[in-house]
């Protein structure tokens, strides 16, 4: 358990040597739109996962939602 006050946080260490680092608690990834003809970016997903989550974790999840967003424009 990492905290008395949130027992769902984790913990792990990512990379190695100097750039090892030990990350406790949860992480986030943010999606945001991004097109050349349009000066407002929107922000269309965000996913929380525990910190012992992979970055894989993410990436199926928001390249479903940004290919989905993709072809809405056409």
């Amino acid at each position: 358990m990492q905290s008395v006050h949130d027992p769902k946080a984790t913990y792990r260490t990512k990379g190695q040597g100097e750039n090892k680092q030990n990350v406790s608690g949860y992480h986030a990834n943010i999606t945001e739109s991004c097109t050349p003809d349009d000066p407002v970016n929107l922000i269309i997903d965000v996913n929380v996962e525990t910190a012992n989550a992979g970055e894989d974790t993410f990436l199926i999840g928001t390249f479903f939602i940004n290919i989905s967003s993709f072809y809405e424009l056409f």
